[in-house]
């Protein structure tokens, strides 16, 4: 006779119910908007500094400093909105990236 496991139907429950476009937001403590606007601002200064890198590679006069530039900051940024989060969240302990 085959045993009924709660926990796992609970898993399978909160699996269906799962939201992919919420989930992981949230689970950094952000609603979607919040995210896609971080998101998107950390993708775009990505992009500008890997164009500014590329360039510097053809010219090495310029850019000189523009692509470690923007990692310094993006860095920065994301280890402080990490410990904004930690300290604002103290059950997100488990985070590894907020952005």
């Amino acid at each position: 006779m085959m045993q009924h496991n709660p926990l796992s139907q609970k898993q399978r429950e909160d699996e269906i119910m799962a939201n992919p476009f919420t989930d992981h937001p949230s689970h950094v403590g952000e609603t979607y908007l919040a995210h896609l606007h971080t998101a998107v601002s950390f993708g775009l200064t990505m992009i500008i500094g890997g164009i500014a890198c590329i360039l510097h590679g053809i010219f090495p006069f310029a850019f000189t400093t523009t692509g470690s530039d923007a990692i310094r900051a993006l860095n920065t940024q994301m280890v402080a909105k990490r410990a904004d989060r930690l300290r604002a969240d103290p059950t997100l302990q488990n985070i590894e990236w907020v952005i």
